[in-house]
């Protein structure tokens, strides 16, 4: 499955990710978002395997952590964690055992 087109919409989450850690240093949610949107991107770059997707909860920090502070933000997050959803459910669809790499 390609997922390279997932890249740029990854790599523009994270940095507006890191701009709102920046104003709110160490804040739990906005850290977890950022290392699943690194993990995310490693997965994307095949440099790690995809078997921590399931972890994987960007939709939930979205509406409960990012909502009120960039609408935008928290839109993009949920386009990526559906495009997330899709692809754990295509890896499922061959291997439900497991999350094989891409």
């Amino acid at each position: 499955m390609d997922t390279n087109g997932l890249s740029p919409f990854l790599n523009e989450a994270l940095r507006k990710v890191e701009t709102l850690l920046a104003a709110r240093p160490g804040l739990p949610p906005l850290v977890s978002i950022r290392n699943q949107l690194i993990y995310l991107k490693q997965v994307c770059a095949g440099t790690v395997g995809s078997e921590r997707l399931p972890e994987t909860i960007l939709g939930i920090h979205a509406v409960r952590d990012i909502e009120s502070w960039d609408i935008k933000l928290a839109y993009q997050i949920h386009r990526i964690d559906t495009v997330v959803d899709r692809l754990k459910d295509y890896l499922n669809a061959f291997d439900p055992s497991s999350y094989a790499c891409l």
